[in-house]
């Protein structure tokens, strides 16, 4: 059953709403990127399945809906030939290979900003349900970020630091002499790193 009590509103409205109340807590440096590259695209996709019903109508039917269009979803469908002008229903009566599909990572990621929305609507009274659960833990990394990624050896470390750069401070400005030394000591990621006043 569909619920009234939240608002007669588009999906499409309630996404504005929440990519603005969203875009209080970005840097500008990150606010183009966040919504037009991360969130909007995203969301967007949801809307085109959905077909932009009123956000009172959404079930957690049409939840699982989008999620098994995602599994069946060509990567780069706007930039390869054979999926560009087709649209969702079109797409979905394709046999695309698997080679073709969205990677796990890919749709791991929409289901996040996906799942952040549909807990934003519930929070905020426009549904009575909480419409995220089909989206979570759903995609399992095959191994955790720490095996992914590979650490520097302690002559790797050597070669970074043992030089004649630290030694004698020929770093052509600050910062390429204590991003290297904030990164070794803290682990935090090299924008966050370079974002610093």
């Amino acid at each position: 059953t569909s619920w009234s009590g939240g608002s007669q509103r588009l999906l499409s409205d309630c996404i504005d709403e929440f990519i603005n109340e969203k875009k209080r807590g970005w840097k500008d440096v990150n606010s183009y990127t966040n919504e037009y590259k991360d969130y909007r695209p995203k969301l967007s996709l949801l809307v085109e399945i959905l077909g932009n019903p009123f956000v009172g109508q959404v079930t957690k039917t049409d939840i699982v809906k989008y999620k098994n269009f995602l599994f069946q979803m060509p990567s780069n469908r706007n930039k390869k030939s054979t999926y560009i002008s087709k649209s969702i229903d079109q797409l979905m009566e394709m046999d695309i290979p698997s080679e073709d599909l969205l990677s796990n990572t890919t749709i791991g990621n929409h289901f996040v900003k996906t799942a952040s929305f549909l807990a934003w609507l519930r929070e905020n009274d426009f549904v009575q349900s909480n419409l995220s659960s089909p989206l979570r833990r759903v995609i399992k990394k095959e191994r955790p970020d720490s095996e992914l990624r590979s650490a520097f050896t302690v002559s790797d470390l050597d070669a970074l630091f043992n030089n004649d750069y630290y030694f004698w401070g020929k770093h052509r400005y600050n910062s390429h002499y204590w991003i290297p030394l904030l990164a070794l000591f803290t682990g935090a990621r090299l924008n966050e790193l370079c974002q610093l006043d």
